[in-house]
């Protein structure tokens, strides 16, 4: 009797014109009662939540920055979405890792709001592993479309995939829109365009907002709900399975297609930037360096504790074969870019001008040296040269 009584409530309807305010409200209790008969438990985005607080509770436990901007090393290194490393290195778990980064807590805090109070019922009418399969799908597609359009911007957080729930809450709105009564639905919808119109807000007041991601996620989750929603009937649960099963093979192909065909010439400048920033950090480093240690010297032989000639000794000794070691280093790797063969140069260029200046300074130290002209043309040089690996730094 019980399971006769089931298949009534899930397989009767009443027509949808023009319901009155008892029959909307009979398809509101039938609707609700085989969402909870079906889906009694919305673990998939309880599990969500708690994951994305773990994460964020671990990195302030630790001590990260979260008021960092996106682009520091700090997310990058924790996974952050960075094209050059997404998809120039192959490293695509980062479309994955990035949803689950944030900054600042309001960052966390809007993200995992809305998705509690949204996700829950889009999980009952999915049903669990559709509803995660759709999660997934919308924010690794977010993630990519953010790669396409800013690929060389790190970009962090759920916002992606939340908006996928957002989506999705829209397209199955409107599939079982009989069943809801229009101030329900008219509830629903104003929370999620609150949640948008939030987003916009702090897209024109905070600076690299995502919003490629959070279109390509909203794209997503509009069609995984249209795709995925059913009848609250016997016939449309029981189909569940293989809709979720063929939506994660679509989104797998989509994504595997979409990161092949990416123009990878685009992300030219950003890589040879990424493969080339180790040599630019330690040239700063043994700038600064010299700059301390020409100080030190100086400082020495004007306070009588070192002679000319032992001033002179020290940089041939000391200062210069570090110049020469970091040539070697640098000229002993091979970039994998134009733009990277391009920074290789100028780096070096710029580091053979300072070795021949700081030999120079040590024949003036001596008193040798033969007039200023070469001194002070390679002085010229070196800022010409400084600026020259500035702006291909700087290129986009």
């Amino acid at each position: 009797m019980k399971d006769h009584r089931l298949r009534v409530n899930l397989d009767m309807n009443l027509d949808p014109d023009s319901p009155s305010l008892a029959e909307e409200q009979i398809r509101l209790q039938r609707f609700v009662y085989a969402m909870q008969v079906t889906t009694p438990r919305v673990w998939v985005t309880q599990a969500i939540v708690a994951v994305n607080v773990v994460v964020y509770l671990w990195m302030v436990i630790t001590g990260y920055d979260l008021l960092a901007d996106s682009t520091s090393h700090v997310f990058l290194e924790e996974g952050a979405n960075y094209g050059p490393r997404t998809i120039g290195h192959g490293e695509s778990w980062r479309l994955l890792t990035s949803m689950f980064l944030h900054g600042p807590i309001y960052h966390i805090g809007l993200n995992m709001w809305v998705l509690w109070l949204q996700g829950k019922l889009v999980e009952r009418m999915m049903g669990n592993s559709n509803y995660a399969i759709m999660y997934l799908a919308s924010g690794l597609l977010g993630s990519l479309a953010s790669v396409y359009m800013n690929p060389d911007t790190p970009s962090i957080g759920a916002s992606g995939a939340i908006f996928g729930v957002i989506g999705a809450m829209a397209s199955l709105l409107y599939r079982h829109r009989a069943q809801f009564p229009k101030e329900m639905r008219r509830k629903l919808i104003k929370d999620g365009a609150i949640f948008i119109a939030a987003n916009i807000a702090f897209g024109a007041s905070i600076p690299n907002i995502d919003h490629a991601a959070h279109l390509g996620g909203l794209i997503a989750g509009m069609a995984s709900g249209w795709y995925l929603g059913h009848p609250m009937t016997r016939e449309g649960i029981a189909g569940r399975t293989a809709r979720g099963l063929k939506l994660s093979v679509i989104s797998a192909l989509l994504i595997i297609a979409g990161g092949s065909v990416y123009p990878i010439e685009r992300m030219e400048v950003p890589l040879g930037n990424e493969e080339m920033k180790p040599h630019v950090e330690a040239l700063d480093t043994l700038r600064a360096d010299s700059l301390t240690f020409a100080k030190d010297l100086d400082e020495k032989r004007l306070g009588g504790q070192l002679t000319p000639d032992a001033a002179a000794e020290s940089i041939r000794i000391d200062l210069l074969p570090r110049w020469r070691k970091f040539r070697e280093n640098l000229n002993a790797i091979e970039p994998a870019t134009g733009h990277g063969i391009k920074l290789q140069r100028a780096i070096d260029d710029y580091a053979a001008i300072s070795y021949e200046l700081w030999g120079e300074l040590a024949l003036d130290v001596r008193g040798r040296l033969v007039g200023r002209e070469r001194f002070n043309t390679l002085v010229h040089e070196r800022d010409a040269a400084e600026a020259h690996l500035i702006k291909l730094w700087r290129s986009r």
